[in-house]
């Protein structure tokens, strides 16, 4: 069954307008922290947490990194969200893209940037928890696709002549080798950093869930062998899904991404949330439909929550 674009449009307006309304003048219970993935994210998020009734104070800036964050300036933001918002009870932290991208161009090594980030977002967290007792959810963003515009495919070109991925030591095979190294490089914000940074938190006891949700784009796109947590590391996510700045998903990336990112972690981790049946995935449905692309439902398990 098909709706009108015009149809789906109401919807989303219906929605967002709700949001405003629920969101004056109440504490939320959700604070958003990090960067440009939350503020270009921001309607549909709060679109999310809305379903759920529940209220978002989005503090993200668009270009920030986690050095910046873990500046006292920046940690202030936090604490003051954090005071305002005595309900919170989640941080979705949204931080690493930045330093990784912004150092790889100026030519430093990713071990290095990755380290680095490692270590701000530690002195984050420490902060966050000395101040709170929410949760804090994060996962290494997802694989994008550099064929939406000239401009992705320059920058691509020019990241893998210093490719940092294992795929670097692979003979040249032609375009599936230069794929896969650029892959390979996006996919270390989850392995080399969020998977990093659980270890950590189960050393700290910190309250910190790092979601690998890599390859969620080609498994909504029916990529071949693509599941979420398994992308198919010879081929870019659906172009659909992104926005032709190859860095920010698209309204439809974001409303999947936000949809999984209900089902695996906020559903599962907090036993207070207004039960409201498939109210979300009716959302998230209807966004497909809207654009004729068929929609897949996902498996509501622990089996990707890593905590």
């Amino acid at each position: 069954m098909y709706i009108s674009a015009t149809s789906a449009r109401m919807f989303q307006s219906t929605i967002l307008v709700a949001v405003l309304v629920v969101s004056v003048g109440n504490a939320a219970e959700i604070i958003v922290v990090g960067d440009s993935w939350g503020t270009v994210g921001k309607s549909e998020f709060a679109a999310m947490a809305q379903l759920h009734g529940l209220g978002v104070d989005n503090i993200a800036i668009g270009g920030s990194t986690a050095a910046q964050w873990a500046q006292s300036d920046y940690l202030l933001m936090i604490f003051e969200a954090l005071s305002r918002n005595h309900d919170a009870r989640h941080i979705w932290l949204t931080i690493g893209g930045n330093d990784i991208l912004y150092g790889l161009a100026a030519g430093i090594p990713i071990d290095q940037l990755l380290e680095g980030a490692m270590g701000n977002t530690s002195t984050i967290l420490e902060h966050i928890f000395d101040n709170s007792n929410v949760s804090v959810v994060q996962f290494g963003y997802d694989i994008p696709n550099y064929d939406v515009s000239l401009s992705c495919m320059n920058k691509v070109a020019k990241l893998a002549l210093n490719c940092n991925s294992e795929w670097s030591e692979v003979p040249a095979n032609g375009f599936n080798d230069f794929v896969r190294c650029s892959n390979g490089d996006n996919t270390q914000l989850q392995y080399g950093f969020v998977d990093a940074m659980v270890k950590k938190a189960d050393e700290k006891k910190w309250d910190y869930t790092g979601l690998n949700l890599l390859g969620l784009f080609q498994y909504f796109g029916s990529v071949d062998g693509a599941d979420i947590g398994k992308p198919n590391m010879l081929q870019y996510s659906p172009a659909q899904y992104w926005m032709d700045d190859c860095t920010h998903p698209s309204q439809l990336g974001f409303t999947s991404l936000f949809y999984v990112l209900w089902e695996k972690y906020f559903a599962l981790k907090d036993k207070a949330i207004m039960n409201v049946g498939g109210l979300l995935k009716a959302h998230v449905e209807k966004a497909h439909v809207a654009v004729q692309k068929p929609f897949r439902v996902i498996n509501n398990s622990l089996q990707l929550l890593r905590q």
